[in-house]
Formats: C-alpha cells, structure tokens, sequence
C-alpha cells in the first residue's frame, strides 16, 4: 500500500474539546470558578499558568504506565527487572502482542509474549543487550503448566495501595468518575446498569447459551510460549516468568527461535502474524437509479500496541472551501453557504502526528486518485463555487433522481487476532439512502436535494475520533495523553512568551491552538466502562475494543449554533477474570449494558431521556412494558415488528448475521420523535450493545453553544465541569482526605490547563 502524505491541507474542525483532566490539589493551583469566562488576560498571566501546567503535568506518576520511567525506577540490574515483571503482572489466556509494554503495565495482565515485550523492553532502556526467545509446547506439557500459571488476582492494583485506594477502601478509579457528576447521577447509572442486566438476561433465559471452550482458548495461549534473554559477560540468560517460582537462567523448554532485539529498532521484528492489528477501509456508496456500487477511499491497518494514547481521526477536507469565513453576525448562513458548495472531499486518517490519504470523492460518487490534481482542479471554483452555493441554498437547484450521488459513507474495521478469527464491523458515518431502500434497490432516491446535502456535509465535517483499546486505562495515564498536546507545545509557549509585537502575540497564540491535539471523550468513556458498577479488576480484554466519538455543528433542520455529539462502540468483547463459562456468558451482558449506560455518562446525557438504548428500556420499564426476544436467524419475526422499514432492516441484518436482539414493544418519544432502540447480543459468547434505530452503537447528545473559540466549546458540553466542582465541594466540606493523591493532583491540572486554554483563547483573539 503506498500512502501520500497530506501536509498542504489545514482541516478545520467544526468542534474542538479540551480535557477535563480531573481532580485538582488547590494548593497546586488556583481554584478557578467553574462560572468564569475569561475577559481580560495578558503575558504574565500566561507566565503563571504555563509554569502551573508544568508543574502539575510533571508529577503525574509516569511510572504506572511509561516503560522508561519504571525502568529509571528499577535500575540497570536485570534480575530486578525481571523479579518486577514475574511478581507484578500476570499471564492473560491471549496470543500475540496486543497491549505491548505501555498496556502491560496499565492492566498488569499480558500474553507470553507481551510480558515478554515489556522485559525486553525494560532491560533494553536499563542498558542491556536482549532477544526474544520462542517454542511451542506439546499439547501435554501445557496441560500440565496451564494449572501452575498464576491466577489473575481479584485486586491487581496498579502501584502501591494508595494509588489504587482511598482511605475509605473504594477503588480510585471509582471516585475519578463518582466526581464526575453529582453522586446522585452515578448511583442512578449503577441502579440502570442492574435493573437493565437483570431484565435482559431474563428475557435471554430461554435463549440457549453454547459454552465456550475457555479451557481450550487458554491451552492454545498457553503453547505459544515467548521469554526474554539478555547478555551476562558474552553468555545469554534466560528470564522467563511465566510461572511464579522460575529463577533467572532456568526454562521451560529449548528455544525454536530467537529474535535479536538490536539497538536501532524501536520495536522488536516479531513476525507480522504476531501482533493484533486492526484494518481501517473508508468506504463510499454511489448512487446511481437505483443501483449502488460500493468504493474504497482510504484503507490502513494499525497495531492497538502502537497507537494507545495517540490520536487516531478520520476527517473530511471539503474542497472548495474558502481560506477564511465571513463574519457569523454579518452573514449567519455563510457556513452554510460554504458547505453547500463543496463539491469534492478528501478523507484524510490522522495516525499519531503524521496525517494520510490516498484519494478524493466527489458528490457525484467519482474517486480521484492523484490528489494533488484533482485539489488543485476543484479549488479552482474558489469563490464561485461558493456562490453556486447560495445559488443552491436559495433554490436554484433541481432535483434528479437519476444524477449519482455519495449517499453512503462507512468505516470497515478488520480485527485480526493471533491464533483466532477475524471479526469485520461497519460502522456508518451517513447513510442518506437506508437500508431498507438499499435492500429494494429503490430507484425513487434524491440525494441531490439540499437536506440531504446538508445531511452529507455535516458528517463529513464532524471529525470521528477512534480508541482501539488494547486495555484498560488508568486515570493519570488518561490525564495525561489528554495534556499531551499542551506538553508537546512547551516551545511554542516559551517563544509566545517572548514576544511583545501584538499582531505576532495574536498569530502564535493562534497557531498554538491550531496545531494542539485536544480529545478526552473517549479515554475518560474508557474510564466510565471499567468504573461503573464493577471493579476494572474483573474486566479483561483479550482482543481490540474499537470505540468511536464525533462531535460536529447540526446543518440540517437545526440553527447554526447547535451541536451534536455521539459515542459509538464498534467493538466491545471482554473477558471475566477467573470465570466459568456462565459467568462469562453473564459478565459480558452486563459490560454492554454497562458500556451503554456509560456513553450518556461520558456525554453528560439525561439518563431518563437520552437517545440511547439503556436509556429507552429504562422508561418503558417504569412503564411496565417488558422487551421481547427476536432469535438469531429469526427473520419471519423481525420483519413482523410494527417500525418503520428502515429499523426493520437494521433489526433483521442483526438477527441474519446471527445475533439474539431484544425489542421493546412500543417507541418512546424522545423530544418530538418517536425512537426505537434493541439490545444486540451473541448468543455465544454474551456480548451485548445497544443499537439506536439510527444504527449507531451510541449515546447521542445535542446542545446550543453560543460564543465561538475552544474553550467555549469545552464548557458547553453538558457535564463537562461538574467533575472537576465537584471535587472542590468535597474539599471546601471538609472531605481532603476522601481524595487520594491522584485526585487531588488531576484537579491542579485541570484548573492549569483550563486557564492556560483560556490565556491562549484570549491572546489569538486580541484586542477587542
């Protein structure tokens, strides 16, 4: 696959967020009101605050998930390297490497190799020479190991007790989100999550539950067999901690190969088969009379291993766009305006710091594989292709149902796991057309009108950002990838502090924001899945979750100042540590139920009213309506449901592709709509999400935002402040001590990064 590199496209998002770190140690920093908007600020005020953010950015407990930072801790002696890694993580019954050694050490779990990954790891930054040595052993000799494995313990914390514990003994991470809303939303939450699991696996009772083979799965992990050796004066010595006893020198088996791990590979050269990956395709639908045919824009493949923590978005770059937007209060549809005019979009993945794409689309479904052409052809229209926009905007534009258009767009997700099967998932980001007209080949589609248009425009506009999460994550770790960009522009900040010219203060203040990445919505929903209602010690993942976020302003049947966000979860199989079947089969209902209830938490959703699948069973529970079982391959039934044909589709794509699906038997009214939503669940394996009518996976929430900038957008979002208030309630009541240190701490940072957010907001504005 060759890849062209995009570096001449500035893609302006239409929303932008900034973390909301946390809990805050008001000695740290200045308590700042959650009702301030700041209206005059000057160089020294950024001063203050750059050295505040500093401060609290460096005491984050690196160690707890920085491979380099726990080694600076263990020291150069190997034996203390491998003793750390033997006694303080576990064997997990997986293949290949899918947390690598950051994952490792937030979850304290790996496979074979990925605790082999971590030693080597540690070993190579502590300044030894190191190998990765392989065998597979005989089907009988894992038997016989498989029992001397050392179980995952109950409590594996990460740390000492106190990073992990307050005084009270409830788990941090539980505490981290309990602030984050009122203790009341929290509590309602856990009460919908049991009420919700209860009654679901109820209505599956009937439903036969195939066991899995986990004492299989775990033999089959357990033969793939991977161990570390480092140089001791010219002689190679085994480390291998697959069991709890083993001493440095001793195996298990002779070796079938050996990987060098030399000094210039950033990673080790294990074979490809070896690690999970996750295949990304953007594909495009076009249109035509009633026929479709299906394109691929975009496709790369990633390794969870490489990209926990680093940004990975798909955004839309719309050409012809112009190099500036009139003023809003002047020309209030003049975003509107613009969007209507683009006529040609280039899909652009953003992976770490580096941005791809491979070729452009355009309205009318044609692919453009030499780019630099085919942007430099369409952004000649310039300014008339934006006034054949308002040209459309005010009716000059009619329809023909017979002009092909873009009338779908989808991501395709390919996980592909060591030793086990490939899972394929489409996740839509529109689709104009429907699956029900889809599936009739319908020839009556126009998708030339300018609602759809509009439709089209604002999810190609609204970035979605992706989490393929290998583990689970812990609040400082969450803390501080979502600072991350502030800390990556510590030069910048230095050199706008050194300058006095206005109009030079206005510009690199500006392109300070600019450049800086800002996500914190799906690391702290990672939070919310593994907090609510359990300990994150029971949940173990095993295969790459694949969680998806876009925010985005609303163009169609919507003012200009509304915005629309929503959680999507592409994929979400988890383990139950130490689990028989049946309770895995259980474990994992309640993990999706608990994962939809945790994406109006993450949004700041009303948890009585929100578009979300926990949302709607929650109130027709209260109503006494009880949901109904459609099984898989039950497609007779599907189509007999009284929706409309579009849900009825989606219902019996689910139930053909194998999948048990619980309906409510009446909608709800969620504003001035009638919606539907059902619980997905395999019958297998128990893995459970709830499925909106409108396809997603999701929690959907809407809101006004007023006053243009970042940080505006930030404290608009419903929920968004109350965690960090919260924290500073307890405190002014007298509850320091009902805090731990890592709390109090986040909250320092928040209080940092909100008021050097808002310095930078206020700077690249300027005077008046």
């Amino acid at each position: 696959m060759i890849w062209l590199r995009i570096g001449a496209f500035a893609i302006s998002t239409a929303l932008c967020s900034c973390t909301d770190g946390g809990d805050v140690d008001s000695a740290t920093a200045p308590a700042a009101r959650s009702d301030e908007v700041a209206t005059s600020r000057d160089a020294s005020n950024l001063a203050i605050h750059v050295d505040q953010f500093a401060a609290a950015a460096s005491s984050i407990r690196r160690a707890e998930f920085d491979p380099a930072a726990l080694a600076d801790t263990l020291g150069n002696d190997a034996q203390a390297h491998f003793a750390w890694v033997r006694e303080h993580t576990w064997w997990a019954p997986y293949r290949g490497v899918l947390r690598g050694p950051t994952g490792v050490l937030l979850d304290r779990v790996g496979s074979s190799l990925d605790r082999a990954y971590l030693l080597a790891d540690l070993l190579r930054r502590a300044g030894h020479t190191v190998r990765l040595a392989h065998a597979e052993f005989a089907h009988d000799k894992a038997q016989e190991l498989l029992p001397r494995v050392q179980k995952i313990p109950s409590q594996r914390g990460v740390g000492d007790r106190s990073l992990t514990e307050s005084a009270s003994g409830t788990s941090a991470a539980s505490i981290d989100m309990r602030i984050a809303l009122s203790e009341q939303a929290t509590s309602n939450a856990e009460v919908l999550i049991d009420t919700q699991t209860e009654a679901l696996l109820t209505a599956l009772a009937e439903t036969p539950t195939p066991k899995e083979r986990a004492n299989e799965i775990a033999l089959s992990a357990i033969r793939d067999h991977w161990w570390v050796e480092y140089q001791d004066n010219g002689t190679w010595v085994a480390l291998d901690v697959l069991l709890p006893d083993t001493i440095p020198g001793q195996t298990h088996i002779a070796a079938s190969s050996v990987i060098p791990w030399l000094a210039g590979d950033t990673a080790p050269p294990i074979d490809p088969s070896e690690w999970h990956t996750v295949g990304i395709r953007v594909v495009i639908e076009r249109y035509e009379g009633g026929t479709t045919k299906e394109l691929t824009v975009l496709a790369a493949s990633v390794r969870p291993s490489d990209v926990l923590g680093e940004p990975l978005k798909l955004r839309h770059a719309p050409i012809p766009w112009p190099d500036r937007l009139p003023d809003p209060d002047i020309d209030p549809q003049s975003f509107r305006t613009a969007a209507l005019a683009a006529t040609m979009w280039v899909p652009v993945l953003q992976i770490g710091r580096q941005e791809f794409a491979q070729s452009a689309f355009t309205e009318n479904g044609k692919l453009h594989d030499d780019l630099p052409k085919a942007v430099d052809e369409f952004s000649r229209l310039g300014a008339a292709g934006v006034t054949s926009g308002m040209d459309m905007a005010l009716g000059g534009f009619s329809a023909d149902t017979s002009t092909p258009v873009v009338s779908a767009e989808w991501i395709d997700y390919e996980i592909i796991v060591p030793g086990g099967p490939v899972e394929r998932l489409r996740r839509p980001v529109f689709d104009l057309l429907g699956p029900a007209r889809r599936a009739a080949s319908s020839g009556s589609f126009d998708g030339t009108a300018e609602l759809r248009r509009l439709e089209r425009f604002e999810a190609l506009w609204a970035p979605t950002e992706i989490l393929i999460q290998p583990s689970t994550l812990t609040a400082d770790f969450v803390a501080d990838i979502v600072t991350s960009g502030l800390v990556d522009s510590s030069d910048a900040l230095k050199e706008l502090l050194r300058e006095t010219e206005p109009s030079a203060v206005r510009d690199k203040a500006t392109d300070i924001l600019d450049r800086i990445e800002i996500w914190d919505t799906l690391p702290y929903y990672a939070l919310w899945r593994t907090s609510l209602g359990a300990s994150a010690n029971t949940l173990l993942i095993c295969r790459p979750n694949v969680l998806q976020f876009r925010g985005g302003r609303v163009l169609a049947n919507a003012g200009s100042n509304v915005f629309r966000e929503l959680l999507d979860v592409a994929a979400n199989r988890t383990d139950v540590v130490n689990s028989s079947a049946h309770e895995s089969f259980h474990g994992r209902v309640r993990q999706g139920v608990t994962d939809t209830v945790a994406e109006m938490l993450a949004l700041g959703a009303d948890l009585g009213m929100a578009e979300n699948t926990a949302s709607i069973f929650g109130r027709l529970a209260a109503e006494g309506s009880r949901g109904m079982v459609v099984g898989a391959g039950d497609e007779a039934a599907a189509r007999t449901l009284p929706w409309p044909e579009d849900e009825i589709e989606r219902v019996t794509q689910d139930v053909l592709a194998g999948y048990t699906v619980v309906v409510p038997r009446k909608a709800v009214m969620i504003g001035d709509l009638q919606r539907v939503g059902w619980w997905r669940v395999d019958p297998t394996s128990g893995e459970t999400i709830g499925v909106m009518d409108s396809g997603f996976h999701a929690g959907t929430v809407e809101y006004l935002k007023s006053v243009a900038g970042t940080l505006a957008v930030y404290f608009a979002r419903p929920g968004n402040v109350e965690r960090a208030d919260a924290a500073r309630r307890i405190i002014a009541n007298g509850g320091h001590r009902m805090l731990t240190h890592a709390q109090r701490h986040h909250l320092a940072l928040y209080d940092a990064y909100r008021s050097l957010m808002g310095d930078l907001e206020f700077l690249a504005r300027g005077p008046g």
